[in-house]
C-alpha cells in the first residue's frame, strides 16, 4: 500500500510541476515582446503637462472606428519640425491589433456611453514611458486583447481589453448588444 501511495504522490507532483511549467513557459514561447521604435511621454502631453485630452491625438474615423496612432502632422501642430521631440515617420507597433472578424466602435463607447479612455485602457495620461509590445507569434494579434494572465482571471482593472471585460461591462450596464454587433 505504501508503494501505491508513493506512486500516486509522485504522479500528482509530476502533474503539478508539468502544469506549472506549461502555464509559465507557454506565454513566453507564444508571445514576442519588444519596445516601440521610439518612446513617448504621455504624462508630458496629458494632465501633467500640455493638458491634451486623449482625443486630441487619438481620433475617430467617420465610421466610428479608432484611427490609431496620430499622423506626424498632429505632432507638428505643437512641435517645431526641427525639434527632435517630433520624430517623422515612426513605425509604431500596434498594441491593439484585433482579429479580422472584430469591429470595435470606439465612438459609440466614448461619445454615446461616455466612457473615459482610461476605463478600458488604463491611465496612460500618467505614464512617462511606453510598455513593450507583446504579439502572438502565431496570429500576430496583440496580447492586450487576451490579457496578461493566461487563466483569464484579472486581479486588476484594466489589465487588457479582453472580450470578458466587454461582456462584464455590457452585463453590468444593461447594454443589449449582441456578439454580432462587434463580430462580423
Amino acid at each position: 500500500m505504501r508503494g501505491l501511495m508513493t506512486d500516486v504522490a509522485f504522479v500528482a507532483l509530476g502533474f503539478a510541476v508539468s502544469t506549472a511549467s506549461v502555464w509559465t513557459l507557454l506565454p513566453v514561447a507564444l508571445y514576442s515582446s519588444g519596445p516601440q521604435p521610439a518612446d513617448f511621454d504621455h504624462a508630458a502631453h496629458g494632465a501633467g503637462g500640455a493638458e491634451l485630452e486623449c482625443d486630441h491625438c487619438h481620433s475617430f474615423a467617420k465610421d466610428g472606428r479608432f484611427e490609431g496612432i496620430p499622423e506626424v502632422g498632429t505632432c507638428l501642430e505643437c512641435h517645431d519640425p526641427a525639434n527632435p521631440v517630433a520624430p517623422a515617420g515612426v513605425a509604431w507597433r500596434s498594441y491593439s491589433r484585433q482579429p479580422d472578424n472584430a469591429w470595435f466602435p470606439h465612438a459609440s463607447h466614448v461619445l454615446l456611453a461616455r466612457l473615459e479612455c482610461k476605463e478600458c485602457h488604463g491611465d496612460h495620461a500618467a505614464t512617462s514611458t511606453l510598455p513593450p509590445v507583446e504579439t502572438n507569434r502565431i496570429t500576430g494579434y496583440s496580447r492586450a486583447i487576451w490579457g496578461t494572465d493566461p487563466s483569464g482571471i484579472s486581479t486588476a482593472r484594466p489589465d487588457s481589453m479582453k472580450m470578458s471585460d466587454c461582456e462584464e461591462c455590457h452585463e453590468n450596464t444593461g447594454a443589449t448588444d449582441t456578439c454580432q454587433d462587434c463580430h462580423r
